[in-house]
């Protein structure tokens, strides 16, 4: 979807991009969800990350389109 957005999109100047994160970010719902009494310290991807990765794709041009990345892949190569 992603992808075919972007091809009808780009002529005019409109990118589309899917960012995801790699792992799960501590919300409330997935808290409720992936906690237990067997499991109360779940491991949770911290959030800025996300926020760090989306910052940079909505700096990007708009011919920056048809992307799918993951959050923590994209701080890492891009040093954020």
């Amino acid at each position: 979807m992603t992808q075919g957005l972007a091809m009808e999109l780009q002529e005019d100047g409109i990118a589309v991009n899917s960012l995801s994160p790699e792992g799960v970010i501590r919300t409330p719902g997935n808290r409720f969800g992936q906690t237990s009494a067997e499991t109360p310290d779940a491991e949770f991807e911290e959030a800025a990350l996300m926020g760090k990765a989306a910052v940079w794709m909505c700096q990007q041009p708009s011919t920056y389109t048809g992307h799918i990345v993951f959050d923590t892949e994209l701080c890492r190569e891009q040093g954020l």
